[in-house]
């Protein structure tokens, strides 16, 4: 199983999430908040981390890891871009 984490479920994005595979299912967190992020984490062997440029993307990114350790997760891929968001549409 695949999960994604997305800030605002509500907002459109390129492929619409009802068209997904079936095997890929999303989650809402607050990338603020280590209690929700714990939340989705669980069961999670191996973490993408992808975070668009933002002042507090440290922190951002400190929080989604300490709540991967916390739920075992074994392996983080940090990946960086300029742009991980859809443009606008």
């Amino acid at each position: 199983m695949v999960r994604g984490i997305l800030r605002n479920p509500e907002r459109p994005y390129p492929l619409p999430l009802d068209k997904v595979p079936s095997n890929i299912t999303y989650a809402s967190a607050d990338l603020n908040s280590v209690n929700q992020l714990k939340e989705v984490c669980k069961g999670a062997d191996a973490l993408f981390l992808l975070t668009a440029t933002d002042p507090n993307q440290v922190e951002y990114e400190i929080n989604v890891i300490d709540a991967a350790r916390q739920n075992g997760v074994r392996r983080i891929v940090k990946l960086s871009a300029p742009i991980v968001m859809a443009p606008k549409v």
